[in-house]
Protein backbone atom coordinates (compact mmCIF):
# COMPACT_ATOMS: atom_id res chain seq x y z
CA UNK A 1 0.00 0.00 0.00
CA UNK A 2 1.71 2.95 -1.06
CA UNK A 3 -0.56 5.42 0.47
CA UNK A 4 -4.32 5.75 2.30
CA UNK A 5 -6.69 8.57 1.83
CA UNK A 6 -9.57 9.00 4.94
CA UNK A 7 -12.65 11.28 4.29
CA UNK A 8 -12.95 12.64 7.78
CA UNK A 9 -15.80 15.02 6.77
CA UNK A 10 -15.78 18.76 8.66
CA UNK A 11 -15.15 20.24 11.49
CA UNK A 12 -17.65 22.85 13.46
CA UNK A 13 -14.19 25.28 13.70
CA UNK A 14 -13.85 25.37 10.13
CA UNK A 15 -18.15 26.36 9.86
CA UNK A 16 -18.25 28.69 12.58
CA UNK A 17 -15.86 31.17 10.97
CA UNK A 18 -18.29 33.84 9.61
CA UNK A 19 -16.19 34.95 7.21
CA UNK A 20 -15.86 31.80 5.74
CA UNK A 21 -20.06 32.55 5.22
CA UNK A 22 -21.45 29.40 6.60
CA UNK A 23 -22.38 30.51 10.11
CA UNK A 24 -25.91 32.32 10.24
CA UNK A 25 -24.66 33.85 13.15
CA UNK A 26 -23.95 37.32 12.12
CA UNK A 27 -24.02 38.60 8.41
CA UNK A 28 -21.42 37.85 6.51
CA UNK A 29 -20.40 36.69 2.52
CA UNK A 30 -21.64 34.53 0.76
CA UNK A 31 -18.60 32.80 0.25
CA UNK A 32 -19.31 29.38 1.44
CA UNK A 33 -16.19 27.26 -0.24
CA UNK A 34 -14.72 24.32 1.40
CA UNK A 35 -11.60 25.49 -0.29
CA UNK A 36 -11.21 28.97 -0.18
CA UNK A 37 -8.92 28.97 -3.49
CA UNK A 38 -11.83 27.68 -5.05
CA UNK A 39 -13.18 29.43 -8.08
CA UNK A 40 -17.31 29.13 -6.93
CA UNK A 41 -18.84 30.70 -4.40
CA UNK A 42 -22.65 30.34 -2.65
CA UNK A 43 -23.51 33.91 -3.86
CA UNK A 44 -21.71 33.22 -7.57
CA UNK A 45 -24.20 29.98 -7.51
CA UNK A 46 -27.42 32.12 -6.74
CA UNK A 47 -26.57 34.91 -8.97
CA UNK A 48 -25.75 32.51 -12.09
CA UNK A 49 -27.38 28.91 -11.51
CA UNK A 50 -31.04 28.48 -13.59
CA UNK A 51 -33.82 27.08 -11.22
CA UNK A 52 -33.37 23.43 -12.04
CA UNK A 53 -29.97 23.94 -10.95
CA UNK A 54 -29.90 25.78 -7.55
CA UNK A 55 -32.85 23.19 -6.81
CA UNK A 56 -30.58 20.67 -7.55
CA UNK A 57 -28.10 21.66 -5.22
CA UNK A 58 -30.40 22.05 -2.38
CA UNK A 59 -32.10 18.82 -2.70
CA UNK A 60 -28.88 16.49 -3.44
CA UNK A 61 -26.73 18.40 -0.89
CA UNK A 62 -29.00 20.09 1.70
CA UNK A 63 -32.14 17.44 1.93
CA UNK A 64 -34.27 20.17 1.38
CA UNK A 65 -37.82 19.31 0.36
CA UNK A 66 -38.99 22.78 -0.49
CA UNK A 67 -35.69 23.31 -3.11
CA UNK A 68 -37.51 23.96 -5.92
CA UNK A 69 -39.34 27.00 -4.18
CA UNK A 70 -36.60 27.90 -2.70
CA UNK A 71 -34.57 28.35 -6.21
CA UNK A 72 -37.94 30.45 -7.73
CA UNK A 73 -37.42 32.58 -5.24
CA UNK A 74 -33.97 32.95 -5.43
CA UNK A 75 -34.59 33.83 -9.23
CA UNK A 76 -37.12 36.61 -8.81
CA UNK A 77 -35.20 37.89 -5.80
CA UNK A 78 -32.00 38.29 -7.36
CA UNK A 79 -33.96 40.29 -10.63
CA UNK A 80 -33.65 43.16 -8.18
CA UNK A 81 -30.19 43.14 -6.82
CA UNK A 82 -27.91 40.30 -6.81
CA UNK A 83 -27.06 38.08 -4.05
CA UNK A 84 -23.78 39.20 -1.55
CA UNK A 85 -24.62 38.60 2.10
CA UNK A 86 -25.97 35.69 4.21
CA UNK A 87 -28.51 38.06 5.85
CA UNK A 88 -30.60 38.31 2.68
CA UNK A 89 -30.71 34.78 2.26
CA UNK A 90 -31.62 34.27 5.92
CA UNK A 91 -34.19 36.43 4.96
CA UNK A 92 -35.84 35.25 1.58
CA UNK A 93 -35.54 31.22 3.42
CA UNK A 94 -37.97 32.63 6.56
CA UNK A 95 -39.96 34.57 4.05
CA UNK A 96 -39.69 32.08 1.40
CA UNK A 97 -41.09 28.58 3.18
CA UNK A 98 -41.77 29.68 6.51
CA UNK A 99 -41.11 27.52 9.60
CA UNK A 100 -41.37 23.90 7.85
CA UNK A 101 -37.63 24.23 5.99
CA UNK A 102 -34.78 22.41 7.22
CA UNK A 103 -32.86 25.35 6.23
CA UNK A 104 -34.82 27.45 8.73
CA UNK A 105 -33.87 25.03 11.27
CA UNK A 106 -30.06 25.88 10.61
CA UNK A 107 -30.94 29.79 11.18
CA UNK A 108 -32.95 28.86 14.31
CA UNK A 109 -30.02 26.77 15.78
CA UNK A 110 -27.60 29.22 15.27
CA UNK A 111 -29.31 31.54 16.81
CA UNK A 112 -30.15 29.74 19.86
CA UNK A 113 -26.17 29.25 20.13
CA UNK A 114 -25.30 33.20 19.91
CA UNK A 115 -28.55 33.89 22.31
CA UNK A 116 -26.91 31.25 24.49
CA UNK A 117 -23.26 32.84 24.62
CA UNK A 118 -25.11 36.17 25.68
CA UNK A 119 -27.08 34.72 28.30
CA UNK A 120 -30.07 35.15 26.68
CA UNK A 121 -31.89 31.70 27.52
CA UNK A 122 -35.19 32.59 27.11
CA UNK A 123 -34.86 33.68 23.73
CA UNK A 124 -32.51 30.81 22.98
CA UNK A 125 -34.66 27.65 24.64
CA UNK A 126 -37.78 28.70 22.31
CA UNK A 127 -35.29 29.04 19.17
CA UNK A 128 -33.98 25.68 20.14
CA UNK A 129 -36.85 23.97 20.83
CA UNK A 130 -38.43 25.25 17.33
CA UNK A 131 -35.21 24.28 15.68
CA UNK A 132 -35.39 20.45 17.56
CA UNK A 133 -39.45 20.24 16.46
CA UNK A 134 -38.46 20.81 12.58
CA UNK A 135 -35.99 18.66 12.44
CA UNK A 136 -37.68 15.62 14.08
CA UNK A 137 -40.55 15.90 11.78
CA UNK A 138 -38.25 15.97 8.66
CA UNK A 139 -35.57 13.74 9.32
CA UNK A 140 -36.80 11.34 12.43
CA UNK A 141 -35.65 11.73 16.16
CA UNK A 142 -32.26 9.52 15.40
CA UNK A 143 -31.20 11.43 12.72
CA UNK A 144 -27.55 13.29 13.89
CA UNK A 145 -28.85 16.88 13.17
CA UNK A 146 -31.32 15.94 16.09
CA UNK A 147 -28.75 14.90 18.10
CA UNK A 148 -26.80 18.47 17.18
CA UNK A 149 -29.96 20.23 18.09
CA UNK A 150 -29.97 18.46 21.33
CA UNK A 151 -26.36 19.12 22.42
CA UNK A 152 -27.73 22.82 21.93
CA UNK A 153 -30.74 22.88 23.83
CA UNK A 154 -28.65 21.05 26.43
CA UNK A 155 -25.72 24.11 26.97
CA UNK A 156 -28.78 26.81 26.76
CA UNK A 157 -30.38 24.57 30.29
CA UNK A 158 -26.87 24.70 31.98
CA UNK A 159 -26.58 28.46 31.47
CA UNK A 160 -30.11 28.67 33.09
CA UNK A 161 -28.60 26.03 36.08
CA UNK A 162 -31.39 23.45 35.08
CA UNK A 163 -28.73 20.46 35.61
CA UNK A 164 -31.10 17.93 35.76
CA UNK A 165 -32.93 18.84 32.55
CA UNK A 166 -29.35 19.54 30.50
CA UNK A 167 -28.07 16.08 32.08
CA UNK A 168 -30.96 14.65 30.20
CA UNK A 169 -30.64 16.32 26.85
CA UNK A 170 -26.91 15.58 26.56
CA UNK A 171 -27.46 11.96 27.36
CA UNK A 172 -30.20 11.94 24.58
CA UNK A 173 -27.80 13.46 22.40
CA UNK A 174 -25.20 11.80 22.80
CA UNK A 175 -27.46 7.91 22.13
CA UNK A 176 -28.43 10.06 18.88
CA UNK A 177 -25.31 11.02 17.55
CA UNK A 178 -23.81 7.92 18.62
CA UNK A 179 -25.82 5.20 16.88
CA UNK A 180 -26.00 7.92 13.67
CA UNK A 181 -22.26 8.52 13.42
CA UNK A 182 -20.55 6.42 15.80
CA UNK A 183 -18.75 7.05 19.54
CA UNK A 184 -15.40 8.38 17.57
CA UNK A 185 -17.25 11.35 15.36
CA UNK A 186 -16.23 15.03 16.91
CA UNK A 187 -19.72 15.29 16.78
CA UNK A 188 -20.04 14.37 20.60
CA UNK A 189 -17.94 16.72 22.00
CA UNK A 190 -20.42 19.63 22.84
CA UNK A 191 -22.63 16.75 24.58
CA UNK A 192 -20.34 14.69 26.24
CA UNK A 193 -18.38 18.88 27.35
CA UNK A 194 -21.87 19.69 28.56
CA UNK A 195 -22.93 16.78 30.17
CA UNK A 196 -19.87 16.52 32.70
CA UNK A 197 -20.44 20.02 33.56
CA UNK A 198 -23.72 19.68 34.52
CA UNK A 199 -23.01 16.44 36.56
CA UNK A 200 -20.67 18.74 38.45
CA UNK A 201 -23.64 20.30 40.92
CA UNK A 202 -25.40 17.40 40.67
CA UNK A 203 -22.94 16.10 42.75
CA UNK A 204 -20.99 13.86 40.56
CA UNK A 205 -16.95 13.17 41.77
CA UNK A 206 -14.78 14.97 39.72
CA UNK A 207 -12.60 11.61 39.12
CA UNK A 208 -15.81 10.14 37.95
CA UNK A 209 -16.29 13.22 35.16
CA UNK A 210 -12.97 13.26 33.97
CA UNK A 211 -13.37 10.26 31.06
CA UNK A 212 -16.05 12.32 29.47
CA UNK A 213 -13.79 15.07 29.28
CA UNK A 214 -10.78 13.58 27.87
CA UNK A 215 -12.77 11.59 25.55
CA UNK A 216 -14.02 15.02 24.43
CA UNK A 217 -10.47 16.15 23.89
CA UNK A 218 -9.22 13.16 22.24
CA UNK A 219 -12.16 13.69 19.37
CA UNK A 220 -11.86 17.54 19.03
CA UNK A 221 -7.82 16.67 18.69
CA UNK A 222 -8.79 13.97 16.34
CA UNK A 223 -10.72 16.67 14.29
CA UNK A 224 -8.24 18.91 14.14
CA UNK A 225 -9.05 21.44 16.79
CA UNK A 226 -6.39 21.21 19.26
CA UNK A 227 -5.44 24.58 19.03
CA UNK A 228 -9.09 26.37 18.85
CA UNK A 229 -10.63 28.20 21.21
CA UNK A 230 -12.85 25.44 21.87
CA UNK A 231 -10.39 22.94 22.83
CA UNK A 232 -8.82 26.05 25.16
CA UNK A 233 -12.25 25.72 26.78
CA UNK A 234 -12.77 22.40 27.02
CA UNK A 235 -8.95 21.98 28.35
CA UNK A 236 -9.52 24.52 31.02
CA UNK A 237 -12.93 22.46 32.16
CA UNK A 238 -10.76 19.11 31.99
CA UNK A 239 -7.67 20.83 34.14
CA UNK A 240 -10.43 22.21 36.77
CA UNK A 241 -12.03 18.94 37.27
CA UNK A 242 -8.53 17.14 37.54
CA UNK A 243 -7.72 19.89 40.23
CA UNK A 244 -10.69 19.12 42.00
CA UNK A 245 -9.95 15.39 41.98
CA UNK A 246 -6.52 15.96 43.50
CA UNK A 247 -4.42 15.83 40.31
CA UNK A 248 -3.22 19.42 40.94
CA UNK A 249 0.14 18.81 39.21
CA UNK A 250 -1.09 17.00 36.10
CA UNK A 251 -3.75 19.71 36.06
CA UNK A 252 -1.00 22.11 35.88
CA UNK A 253 0.88 20.69 33.30
CA UNK A 254 -2.06 20.37 30.84
CA UNK A 255 -3.11 23.89 30.74
CA UNK A 256 0.37 24.74 30.51
CA UNK A 257 0.51 23.09 27.22
CA UNK A 258 -2.68 24.00 26.31
CA UNK A 259 -1.30 28.10 26.68
CA UNK A 260 1.69 26.97 24.77
CA UNK A 261 -0.60 25.78 21.60
CA UNK A 262 -2.66 29.03 21.73
CA UNK A 263 0.68 31.00 21.95
CA UNK A 264 1.86 29.67 19.12
CA UNK A 265 -1.30 30.04 17.16
CA UNK A 266 -2.50 33.42 18.03
CA UNK A 267 0.61 34.97 19.79
CA UNK A 268 1.30 35.86 23.13
CA UNK A 269 -0.60 39.04 23.42
CA UNK A 270 -3.89 37.66 21.91
CA UNK A 271 -7.01 38.04 24.73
Amino acid sequence: VAGALFDLGVSSMQLDQEERGFSYRGNAPLDMRMDPDGPLTAAELLNTYDAKAIARVLREYGEERFAGKIASAVLRERETEPFTDSARLVELLERTVGPESLAVSEVLLKRCAAWTSLGRTDEALELGHRALALREHALGPEHPEVGMALAELAEARWYRSEFAEAERLSLRSIEVLERALGPEHPGLVSALNTLATTRIPLGWKPVDLLPLLERALRLMEASGGADSSDSAVLTHNIAATMARAGRVQEAGRLLAEATSRLERKLGREHP
